[in-house]
């Protein structure tokens, strides 16, 4: 009699625990670890500043080189890296692994980054890398609003107010850049001149949105590999770069002139650009959308600083001050970072605790 209610108290106290353990298993799944989403969204948006300077180094010794032939070249080495980087599991990656409610964000994802990339390329022969950035970097006001209506995550009164003071330190720097120099029309775009000045920066504003509607597709697909996102969208960039270089009126001879110092910016282009939608993916899988949204502010002062140092542009006091308010926003959100790791060791410290003692205490009424 005693040895059945052992085992009917035994039997009950197991399925608990493990049900238990399960349930927290799939709580850290979907929570991901938000110190390590910052982390790798920080160096996402280093990559991504470091595309936009090897390019516009490209731009200024070859002035011939349009952006959709960098393009083209960048794409078709990325995807030879990122072959050689899956390997024999491409198929598994790009095709097994993908159930059929991911397909939509997949492609959602992939079309977006085509019209992002082609308009940041094509945006940078023309503005300064600044200007660019900042006017970009209005895609976290989007991203938070997006993802409020699409994903239900909400962002507390101290990260909105994060979001807001990074903004302002975002727009002191736009307010002062130096507007671009006016192009010298060539022969033949005289009549055309202002309607493809005003679709540049109509093309420029829109880029923001498309931004953030990319973002929240990745978010949404985050149960996936973290190298899917990148092989897609360099994959599908080949062929239609290629159609709109030939398209244009261009070729893919460019690289005839070439030097050493071109080739340097489109290999360490294409490695950028790989790291930079990897490891933006794997920021996105961390941490929800919205909370990162505060350290996009983070790419306008890689962009400044890749101006003042590369390309000698010039700058103002009010730039040096918003950047200031930029970088204090990142410091204060590395601290909060860090305070709430070290909070969460001692429940993780008792919450292991727990789950030892209820593990003696089933060997113990296994024994009896």
């Amino acid at each position: 009699m005693t040895t059945t209610v052992d085992q009917e108290h035994t039997a009950v106290l197991i399925p608990k625990s493990t049900a238990e353990s399960s349930q927290t298993k799939k709580s850290a799944e979907k929570e991901g670890n938000p110190a390590l989403g910052i982390f790798f969204f920080i160096v996402s948006g280093f990559c991504f500043a470091l595309n936009f300077i090897f390019a516009k180094v490209i731009y200024e010794n070859k002035p011939m080189t349009t952006p959709l032939q960098v393009l083209a070249y960048r794409s078709i080495i990325s995807t030879g890296l990122m072959m050689l980087k899956v390997n024999k599991d491409l198929k598994k990656v790009c095709y097994d692994t993908i159930e059929g409610k991911m397909w939509y964000p997949l492609w959602a994802r992939t079309i977006q980054g085509m019209f992002t990339i082609t308009i940041n390329f094509s945006s940078i022969k023309y503005f300064t890398l600044t200007l660019v950035a900042v006017v970009n970097n209005f895609g976290p006001l989007f991203t938070v609003i997006l993802a409020y209506f699409m994903l239900d995550e909400r962002l507390n009164t101290f990260k909105m107010g994060q979001l807001l003071f990074a903004f302002g330190g975002a727009t002191l720097m736009i307010v002062f850049t130096p507007l671009p120099e006016t192009e010298t029309p060539q022969e033949g775009d005289t009549q055309e001149g202002s309607l493809a000045t005003i679709f540049k920066y109509v093309c420029l504003v829109l880029n923001p949105m498309l931004v953030a509607y990319g973002t929240i597709q990745m978010r949404k697909m985050r149960s996936l590999n973290e190298d899917v996102v990148s092989c897609y969208m360099n994959g599908v960039a080949i062929p239609l770069m290629i159609v709109l270089v030939y398209a244009t009126g261009s070729d893919l001879s460019a690289w005839n002139d070439f030097g050493g110092l071109e080739w340097f910016c489109i290999v360490a282009l294409s490695v950028s650009v790989i790291f930079s939608q990897t490891f933006r993916f794997k920021a996105v899988q961390n941490e929800e959308a919205a909370k990162l949204q505060p350290l996009n502010f983070l790419n306008p002062v890689y962009q400044l600083i890749g101006d003042l140092a590369i390309f000698s542009a010039a700058f103002n006091v009010w730039q040096l001050v918003g950047m200031a308010i930029v970088c204090l926003v990142f410091f204060v959100e590395l601290v909060i970072t860090w305070m709430c790791t070290e909070k969460k060791k001692p429940k993780v410290e008792d919450s292991y605790q727990r789950s030892v003692d209820t593990e003696v205490a089933i060997n113990s009424e296994q024994k009896q």
